[in-house]
């Protein structure tokens, strides 16, 4: 956020999230929205969609040990009741990269897409609220599924542009 302030970035980005064009978000894009983090203390996000970010779990739990945090590598995400069109190749429970060590929780569970088990931590891993797609992992490291992502994406981005020409 202070980076996103000192670069006069966040006016920008209430306006684009303000219109009709799709704001994706990975990682940290996704935790950015939320309206107050708990990494490096406690901040406020964009304030766009309402909830936190956390981290994992504390590491003295002794259920929670064998975890390493930051979580990273290959999990499955599991669709929520928020019908995602930016998942519509891709099968329930498919695996995407992910590298992490906080996650968000927003308050209204209707905008999780999906989420994902780690230990037994239920987090979000992706969002559709409004123009808004963000996800927790990372397509772009995520293999075919992943750039099955970026093609959905492109293919929307490409429908609104022929809709507002013709429009």
């Amino acid at each position: 956020m202070n980076a996103l302030s000192k670069l006069d970035l966040i006016n920008p980005l209430i306006d684009l999230i303000d219109s009709d064009k799709i704001l994706f978000g990975i990682c940290l894009g996704m935790q950015l929205l939320m309206t107050e983090s708990y990494e490096f203390g406690h901040h406020n996000g964009l304030g766009i969609i309402q909830g936190k970010v956390v981290k994992f779990f504390d590491q003295t739990n002794e259920t929670q040990k064998e975890l390493k945090v930051p979580h990273i590598g290959w999990n499955h995400i599991y669709y929520s009741i928020n019908d995602c069109i930016y998942f519509k190749n891709i099968k329930d429970e498919s695996y995407m990269y992910f590298v992490h060590s906080f996650y968000a929780i927003p308050k209204d569970v209707n905008v999780i897409s999906s989420y994902s088990l780690y230990g037994n931590t239920s987090l979000c891993s992706s969002i559709k609220y409004k123009n808004i797609f963000a996800c927790q992992f990372h397509p772009e490291r995520s293999g075919s599924k992943g750039l099955e992502i970026y093609k959905t994406l492109a293919s929307i981005i490409q429908t609104q542009k022929q809709e507002n020409n013709n429009g």
